[in-house]
């Protein structure tokens, strides 16, 4: 029963592995990537920002993809979906990392240390 369950409410469920991933990549910023990043070291925060990103771009697609509602994509195919966007998103990232590379870190904060 909870199987029929699942396949027939595939973005649901892809909704709620969106939401844990978001939470797990917000704690991962607010905890690990921030101090890191004051440090000067940067690719922690990228990382854990683009997942952050991609969850926010599929969230609003299946927001506004109502055919996909009832089923009518395998929660499979759906999660693929995310690996694509997330892997586009750490592309961009990528190549973010390689422009901010060049500029100085302290620009983005003051000089105590703390964030603007």
């Amino acid at each position: 029963m909870v199987i029929a369950l699942m396949q027939k409410t595939t973005k649901l469920w892809t909704k709620v592995i969106l939401i844990i991933i978001w939470l797990i990549s917000t704690q991962t910023i607010r905890r690990y990537a921030a101090a890191k990043m004051r440090t000067g070291y940067r690719v922690p925060m990228l990382l854990a920002s683009s997942v952050n990103v991609t969850c926010w771009i599929y969230g609003a697609f299946l927001g506004i993809a109502k055919p996909l509602a009832f089923g009518a994509m395998s929660f499979k195919s759906l999660l693929v979906g995310f690996d694509i966007v997330l892997l586009l998103s750490l592309c961009v990232t990528s190549r973010l990392k390689t422009a901010l590379s060049s500029k100085p870190l302290a620009l983005a904060f003051n000089t105590t240390g703390q964030p603007f």
